[in-house]
């Protein structure tokens, strides 16, 4: 196994490494090599550091009767759908990462294809080896994955990157935007993380300890059911061929602070070029007046935020 400091130059680097990545998971969870394992789907790879449980792995995947009825048809599933994901089974849990060139792309080409699929990674894993990951309210379990996965970028990439400044806006607009309901909207959490680069050096954190502060964060920043509905209710007309002209219509109407809120950092988010607008929404009809228009909506912000 390769030491701690290379496994971080090797995050570094422009590139995913996706072996380097299991070991590195490894070495800083000690603990979980019999109970987590990973699969890359995109080029068939199981990867783990012990040749040994390597060896059973395989023969378990292939030959066995749960692994033909239970594991083959999820891997199917995810190649199928080019997407990574977490399959919990009984006392163990099986990290899919699909690292083809074809799979879709969350972020922007500003994002780099190391900075995305570690993020991805970290997202996944967390399901696997973070209690409230694997919760049965999916809010909270999504919100742990994606608190946990933007420490771990800060840890490797630093406080200021591309990523940091398009997930919030990223996940704010797939939940205004989102066709089949809201499924995760961890834009708090983000948030609150982001807030706290100010004055938490994450990079000094242990593995331990940054998997207590994403649980943590997700369990205090994960909306109530009520927020849920609210913003399921107000956003569920818009679908992805609607138009930005119609969030903004939603801004300067709504008697919800959250739901302005929310239309507002998409609508700035898109309109200033830090994320694609939804697929079939352009931004035409924001011209010369689009900085008077977005100013408008600010002062109504702050107009409907509550004052401490």
């Amino acid at each position: 196994m390769r030491n701690k400091a290379s496994f971080e130059k090797a995050s570094r680097d422009n590139r995913f490494d996706f072996e380097a990545a299991v070991e590195a998971a490894y070495l800083q969870n000690p603990g979980l090599e019999s109970s987590v394992y990973f699969v890359d789907i995109g080029s068939g790879r199981v990867a783990h550091p012990d040749p040994a449980i390597l060896s059973d792995l395989l023969h378990f995947i292939s030959d066995s009767p749960a692994g033909q009825q239970h594991i083959q048809p999820k891997i199917r599933d995810c190649q199928n759908h080019k997407t990574s994901y977490c399959h919990f089974g009984g006392e163990s849990s099986f990290v899919y990462i699909y690292t083809g060139d074809d799979r879709p792309s969350f972020f922007s080409s500003r994002v780099s294809e190391a900075q995305e699929m570690h993020f991805i990674f970290d997202h996944e894993f967390a399901h696997a080896h973070i209690p409230s990951g694997a919760s049965d309210n999916r809010f909270l379990a999504e919100n742990t994955a994606d608190a946990y996965a933007l420490i771990r970028h800060i840890q490797r990439f630093g406080n200021k990157t591309p990523l940091t400044d398009e997930i919030v806006g990223f996940r704010a607009r797939d939940t205004v935007f989102r066709a089949n309901g809201i499924f995760n909207f961890s834009c708090p959490a983000m948030e609150h993380i982001l807030d706290m680069r100010k004055t938490v050096d994450f990079a000094a954190l242990t593995p331990a300890q940054t998997s207590g502060l994403a649980e943590q964060i997700a369990l205090e920043y994960t909306p109530d059911g009520d927020m849920l509905k609210r913003l399921y209710t107000s956003f569920s007309p818009l679908q992805k061929n609607s138009t930005l002209q119609e969030l903004e219509q939603l801004a300067v109407t709504t008697k919800d602070a959250e739901v302005l809120k929310w239309s507002a950092t998409v609508l700035k988010a898109v309109l200033k070029n830090k994320i694609a607008a939804p697929e079939g929404t352009t931004a035409e009809g924001f011209g010369k007046d689009m900085n008077k228009r977005l100013a408008a909506i600010t002062r109504r912000q702050h107009r409907m935020t509550p004052q401490p």
